[in-house]
């Protein structure tokens, strides 16, 4: 077992062997598999305190539509708080929000969460 774990390891099969075409598509797989949340890089207040993330309201509708919710949109702080609790899958509290766009298909929210 250990000999196998060093050979991976130090990538020692010969190339074209079925072991070698395994690691290779081991790390393809990791590649086209992994989240690309977990490459974004998060943006920071001048301060340094507060993450700025940015929410489509399209997204917030359809989100407070699946979970039966719609009547929320009326109380964005409380919808947003919703919808970011749910996306970074922990407790979050909502600092501020602005809503930027010119009309109601564009609009989008602009947050700070900690």
């Amino acid at each position: 077992m250990l000999a196998a774990l060093k050979k991976i390891f130090n990538w020692s099969y010969p190339r074209g062997s079925w072991q070698y075409d395994l690691l290779c598509l081991l790390i393809i797989a990791l590649i086209f598999l992994t989240p690309a949340s977990l490459f974004e890089e998060q943006k920071k207040s001048p301060d340094g305190t507060a993450v700025v993330s940015e929410v489509k309201a399209s997204s917030l509708r359809e989100f407070l539509g699946r979970k039966s919710q719609s009547e929320m949109l009326r109380f964005p702080p409380e919808a947003l708080n919703l919808y970011l609790r749910e996306q970074y899958n922990r407790p979050v509290r909502l600092i501020r929000y602005e809503e930027i766009g010119d009309s109601p298909e564009k609009l989008l929210y602009r947050v700070w969460i900690e």
